[in-house]
């Protein structure tokens, strides 16, 4: 029993394991699942930049030449981050009118120069991602790991428990029937030696019974022997009997 209780408290501390595991599995999962949604939404972001300045550039080089009006639209969609990059970037006006000269020069070079940088961002998050993507892979399977082998650890041992009890209970049978067995054997004894000394003092009184026997005949033995005895057996065979004195008469 000992042993089936030291099992018991194995099981519970790998059952504890699990749940923790399971819990932790459950937390890596949700972290994963945010830095994929930041990754797919930083991804998107720059990939729509990098597209966004390409069409300005390819419109800005095909139209690069002073013209009055508005700002063309293709440049509104990109001054924002141009405007980031180079917070003194201008557009010199030749009059108070809406007429406007642009650097076309320096935003084609600005242009490309961000275009090339978003574009390195972009490779660097997919190498970010392939890295965090892995790291969760191999902290996944080592959970896996780590489940499989406290669930292998309670299966084994909840066998080991079963079978420990088992024999628990065929050794308390065992002892119990042991004990009837040796009760039933005192008993058996008892009776034996009762039965023993019976029969031995029987013995006894029939040895005393048999030596006054012997006694008996050894004096009887010893009356017969005497002279007197064998003088008498003597006299008494040399007279005639009474039978043969009859017959003398007779004749």
């Amino acid at each position: 029993e000992s042993e089936a209780e030291r099992l018991t408290s194995e099981i519970a501390a790998h059952n504890d394991e699990i749940a923790t595991t399971t819990a932790d599995m459950k937390a890596a999962k949700v972290a994963r699942n945010a830095q994929e949604e930041e990754y797919l939404a930083m991804h998107q972001n720059f990939t729509e930049s990098v597209q966004a300045i390409a069409k300005a550039l390819s419109a800005l080089k095909s139209q690069n030449y002073e013209r009055p009006g508005q700002m063309p639209a293709f440049l509104q969609g990109v001054m924002p981050m141009l405007m980031q990059e180079d917070p003194d970037l201008t557009f010199l006006p030749d009059v108070p009118t809406t007429a406007y000269k642009p650097k076309s020069a320096d935003v084609i070079t600005m242009l490309e120069e961000l275009q090339g940088k978003f574009r390195l961002k972009v490779e660097e998050l997919d190498k970010e991602e392939v890295k965090r993507k892995h790291a969760s892979e191999m902290l996944a399977q080592d959970h896996a790991d780590a489940m499989a082998a406290a669930e292998a650890a309670v299966a084994t041992k909840t066998e080991s428990k079963a079978k420990h009890l088992q024999q628990a209970e065929q050794l308390k049978s065992d002892l119990q029937e042991l004990a009837k067995t040796v009760e039933e054997t005192k008993s058996y004894l008892a009776e034996l030696t009762s039965l023993c000394g019976q029969k031995a003092d029987e013995y006894k009184a029939r040895q005393g019974m048999r030596t006054e026997e012997i006694a008996a005949l050894e004096k009887a033995i010893e009356i017969m022997s005497s002279d007197d005895i064998k003088a008498a057996a003597k006299r008494r065979s040399a007279a005639p009997s009474g039978v043969a004195k009859a017959l003398l008469q007779l004749r």
